[in-house]
């Protein structure tokens, strides 16, 4: 029978919300829903069914307790409304659902988070899914992640994208952006914002524009070096500023590079000359409109040409001058940076890390379906998780939610292993209790992780080209990546769908997972050639996505026979 849900010291319009949540996670798995009552005066000690939540400010901040309580009931308590919302997911992933309802798990004990910057980035931009998929979908999502216990979002206004303020296009995405926060603070996620230090909008005048730094560049920077450009960054900022103050943003992250930065001769290194400079004059217009917000100073790519730009930054800090930041953020494409892991800790601010879970060995990021890489992950954040308050994912979609989970780990426990919530994410999401099944599968996706091979296929004939019997597809058969164990893959995701309920095997998550397999087995088998069935898999995950086959990108779009027909790769 359905439980009971009481509220020990009342209720708010957070609590509500976060019961709302917990059922509707009850009713996608095929449970009845629990009844908010009054008072636990009535309540029968035997029953087992009925759970109290209760505040006690003196628990860890944004820890919970989970402990028994009138018999078989279990009370929930947490430091703070958020944390009683970490409980809520907790309980969630260790109970169990079966035949209509909702049985708690045997979990007992009191948690609290290792890491306190735990921040969900979503890339919105290329036509992914946090770019168009209908926003109720982006914002249940964001309510699963906060489940999971991260405690910020983040987003970016990118205005390269725009030809200047007056975009009608901007104004329509500055309102989606709007709403996807508001749901983020209504689950105790605070709005982070980022921005370029030198961003600029697609019309920047040719003669105020920054000089290439040899990483990722629009061409629309705006180089400070003289008073115009410098005026031109503040306003551009105060954009920025006003498209978001009313939300009270908690984090400004600034970033340096890719795109951004200038190598003119007067802001070169960037990351440890112009970038400071400027940052001396935009940090305080943050400080001023969004108050008690943090700055966020970003070296994502810092280690491209060495150490010069760590060692200036290292340099600018012990000179007493970077009161006006209160984080770095550091990572890099392939290790940890070389440089924060020697120093350690910088004196007086907080080290976050960015993990880049969506792009990494495939292309296009997603494009066939769940990417999981977990030994990979937990090896990187192995590197600095001594030294990091915690870090900023990089996600371009849903197809790395397991990496997502991975990380909420990481940062939750503050250490590298993620076998545990791989076993709470295979019994919530998809109602399997063959979960060491699930991390073996895990490890057999991981192994085949390379897939690239959507790079060689095209409508256009190209030398050493053959077509495919699929559709117009030509294919380079010298591509193929080695999909090593893709079989055994298969065999492990057929066993374990056999066994799961309806509700699982229809989700997207489960869909994901098991048409990644799928793909790998067909290609495998067929030395790398698109098949229809792959094609009616990609089909399948690009609708999931909600993929516009004319506006999204080669980097986010399966490789569906509809986009190759509005595309031509170059």
């Amino acid at each position: 029978m359905p439980g009971t849900i009481i509220f020990a010291n009342g209720s708010s319009d957070f609590l509500l919300n976060a019961v709302r949540i917990f059922n509707q996670r009850l009713s996608d798995r095929g449970c009845a829903p629990w009844a908010v009552v009054p008072d636990a005066t009535d309540l029968d000690p035997a029953a087992g069914n009925a759970l109290i939540l209760a505040l006690d400010p003196t628990l860890p901040a944004e820890g919970f307790s989970i402990a028994e309580t009138l018999g078989k009931n279990i009370r929930l308590t947490g430091a703070s409304a958020s944390a009683l919302l970490y409980g809520l997911g907790k309980i969630l992933r260790t109970g169990s659902f079966s035949g209509g309802d909702f049985a708690l798990g045997t979990w007992r004990g009191t948690t609290a988070p290792a890491k306190p910057i735990r921040i969900a980035y979503f890339a919105s931009h290329f036509y992914n899914f946090y770019h168009v998929a209908p926003i109720e979908k982006v914002a249940k999502y964001i309510e699963d992640l906060a489940l999971y216990g991260y405690n910020y979002l983040a987003m970016w206004a990118d205005k390269h994208h725009f030809e200047s303020d007056s975009d009608p296009a901007l104004t329509a995405f500055i309102a989606r952006l709007h709403e996807l926060y508001k749901t983020g603070k209504a689950v105790g996620m605070g709005p982070t914002v980022l921005t370029l230090m030198n961003e600029g909008y697609a019309n920047t005048p040719e003669h105020l524009r920054a000089t290439h730094p040899k990483r990722s560049f629009y061409g629309c920077e705006v180089c400070p070096s003289t008073q115009e450009g410098l005026d031109l960054i503040l306003k551009n900022h105060r954009d920025s500023i006003a498209w978001f103050a009313d939300l009270e943003p908690k984090i400004t992250s600034l970033w340096s590079y890719d795109q951004g930065g200038c190598a003119c001769p007067q802001c070169a290194p960037w990351g440890c000359n112009g970038m400071l400079k400027t940052g001396e004059h935009v940090a305080p217009l943050y400080r001023q409109h969004f108050p008690g917000c943090q700055i966020s100073f970003s070296t994502w790519l810092f280690d491209y040409h060495g150490e010069p730009e760590w060692q200036g930054l290292d340099d600018y800090i012990n000179s007493g001058k970077s009161d006006w930041f209160d984080i770095i953020l550091a990572d890099s494409h392939t290790e940890f940076p070389v440089f924060p892991r020697r120093r350690g800790r910088f004196p007086g601010k907080a080290l976050i890390n960015f993990p880049e879970i969506s792009m990494w060995g495939r292309t296009p990021w997603g494009g066939m379906g769940a990417s999981p890489i977990l030994d990979r992950f937990a090896r990187l954040w192995g590197q600095n998780c001594t030294i990091s308050s915690g870090g900023m994912i990089y996600s371009e979609g849903i197809f790395e939610d397991i990496n997502k989970v991975a990380y909420a780990a990481f940062y939750w426990n503050g250490n590298n292993a993620w076998e545990d919530i791989m076993r709470e994410y295979c019994r919530y999401e998809y109602g399997c209790s063959s979960t060491e099944a699930f991390i073996t599968l895990l490890r057999q996706l991981e192994r085949n992780h390379s897939g690239k091979s959507a790079l060689h296929w095209t409508p256009t004939p190209r030398p050493g080209y053959r077509k495919a019997r699929f559709a117009d597809i030509y294919f380079n058969p010298a591509g193929v990546p080695d999909y090593r164990g893709a079989e055994d893959a298969w065999r492990t995701i057929c066993g374990l769908d056999a066994g799961l309920p309806d509700w699982a095997r229809q989700a997207w998550r489960w869909r994901l997972l098991l048409l990644r397999a799928r793909i790998d087995a067909l290609l495998a088998a067929n030395n790398g050639e698109p098949t229809p069935e792959v094609g009616i898999a990609l089909d399948e995950i690009a609708a999931i996505y909600h993929t516009d086959p004319v506006r999204s990108t080669a980097a986010v779009a399966p490789m569906t026979e509809a986009w190759l027909k509005n595309h031509r790769l170059q």
